[in-house]
């Protein structure tokens, strides 16, 4: 009889870890698909939408963390550039581990010499 119950626990234990192992699985696997296809669906309704909607619905702004970009590093500038040349601003708002002192004089930044840790973009 204890050998029994000893191979019940045993067989029970190993049910339970199979069946654990499928719902992390099933429920990683469901929501990596459920993901593409969101993903999949927002940027193919992006796609369809004319050139005169963007145009329409620009803000004129963008808004980012500071990390880096005060440093005038010619990559990040060279990523923004389409968007400087057609008059994007850029607004900072720091964070507890960036350097004020430096970031809030950044030209970039149009912060005006100010210390903004909320943003309120005219």
């Amino acid at each position: 009889m204890l050998e029994f119950a000893c191979a019940m626990v045993l067989a029970i234990a190993v049910l339970d870890a199979i069946c654990t192992y499928g719902e992390k699985y099933l429920t990683t696997s469901v929501s990596q698909w459920v993901s593409y296809d969101l993903r999949l669906t927002i940027y193919s309704h992006v796609q369809r939408l004319s050139l005169a909607f963007h145009d329409q619905k620009r803000t004129g702004r963008s808004h980012q963390p500071g990390d880096g970009r005060y440093r005038g590093d010619p990559e990040l500038h060279h990523a923004y550039k389409p968007l400087l040349d057609a008059g994007v601003k850029f607004y900072a708002s720091l964070g507890n581990h960036d350097d004020p002192e430096i970031e809030r004089l950044y030209k970039g930044f149009n912060m005006g010499g100010e210390r903004y840790y909320t943003l309120h973009a005219p």
